[in-house]
Parts: C-alpha cells; structure tokens; sequence
C-alpha cells in the first residue's frame, strides 16, 4: 500500500508541477549520511527548506529526521481520491505554504500574485 500512495502522490504532484512551471524530481531516495535509504514520493527542490521539499504519503520519524538533518523540508501528504476533480489551488495553497526557497531564480506569476486564486 505504502508504494502504491507514494506512487499516487508523486503522479498527482508531478501534474500539478507541469501546469505550475516549477520542478519536480520523483520519485526520490534520500541516502542518509549513515547509508540509510528513505523512499519518497517527490523533491520539489524550489520550495521550503535549502535544498527543497520531499514528499511522502505515511509519516516516518527517522526518514524525516534524516530529511532535515540533510537540509530538506518534509511533508507527508495524503494521495487524493483520484475519482475527485483536480484542484490546482490546493496545490499552490502548499507550495505557498511551504514558501519558494530558490534563490537565483525568479518567482513564478502566480506564486508572486497577491490574490489566491490567480494562476
């Protein structure tokens, strides 16, 4: 079950990404400096911490702790029911959320619009 939402995710994040401009890598290991490996459902490596935000679909302590200690932000999401409708503003709620942490680029026009709904 777990590969399965980490699959869901990462493609729901990867669409989401397309239609944004902004990058994704999935899905993604992270190799811990003690040679752990932690699978997660994506790297947006523009937003939240210094080397971006991974994704997973089930909370894991040692996986997240092994995540900020190698400077990434970490969210565990739920994969949506993929019978609902796609909703672009979700996904752009987190990402402001999580804040753009690129610095040598330029922000995207909806991420620097003032109004919420502006995509």
């Amino acid at each position: 079950m777990e590969m399965a939402s980490l699959a869901s995710l990462g493609r729901q994040w990867r669409r989401a990404a397309l239609e944004l401009g902004i990058e994704f890598q999935g899905p993604y290991t992270l190799v811990a400096a003690d040679g752990a490996r932690f699978e997660f459902a994506c790297l947006l490596p523009q937003f939240g911490a210094e080397r971006g935000m991974l994704l997973g679909a089930t909370y894991d302590k040692v996986a997240a702790e092994a995540a900020a200690q190698a400077g990434f932000g970490f969210s565990y999401l739920d994969a949506e029911n993929s019978s609902e409708r796609f909703e672009l503003s979700g996904y752009i709620e987190c990402l402001r959320d999580w804040g753009w942490s690129a610095k040598r680029e330029r922000l995207p026009n909806w991420y620097a619009a003032e109004g919420r709904n502006a995509v």
